[in-house]
């Protein structure tokens, strides 16, 4: 099985392995495994539910792309991420005899790490503030897909390279 054919079958199989339940998604990697010969724990890695990038794989050779690309990764794609998204901060990180042991912070957004810090103004925060109440996160999910689906309309079909919808 070539490279090729070994990444579209990880795309064919990881919706279902991302909607599995516990006892099935322990099944669907050793069928992965033993279709294309990976290890148990890089099968799992590659199956994992998160996505590495915002645009995937896909090669954006022209550079007429680059501006709507950068533009949502300026607004709508950070407002996302800064507002919406909690994050785990690490607090301590230990050894325990051959092991790490970490600690984190309860998950928080990077918006409210910054309305606790006391070194930002006051006005900042307020300009923060109005912003957040403004945001809808299902509307800024919205508008995401649509310039993904513009941005992925300008991309040309290769072998390599496949469609998405």
């Amino acid at each position: 099985m070539g490279k090729h054919e070994k990444r579209a079958y990880l795309e064919a199989i990881r919706n279902r392995y991302c909607r599995a339940n516990r006892t099935d998604q322990g099944k669907i990697p050793d069928k992965f495994c033993s279709v294309c010969g990976y290890q148990r724990k890089y099968a799992i890695r590659l199956l994992g539910c998160k996505s590495p990038k915002l645009f995937g794989y896909e090669r954006f050779d022209n550079l007429k792309r680059v501006k709507p690309m950068n533009a949502l990764y300026a607004k709508e794609w950070s407002q996302l991420q800064h507002h919406c998204c909690p994050t785990l901060k690490l607090k301590t990180k230990g050894r325990d005899g051959a092991r790490y042991r970490k600690q984190y912070y309860a998950p928080e957004t990077p918006y409210q790490r910054v309305m606790v810090c006391e070194s930002v103004s006051d006005d900042t925060k307020s300009k923060l503030r109005i912003l957040r109440d403004s945001l809808n996160p299902f509307d800024l999910r919205q508008q995401i897909n649509a310039k993904l689906r513009t941005l992925f309309s300008m991309v040309e079909v290769t072998s390599v390279v496949r469609q998405r919808s």
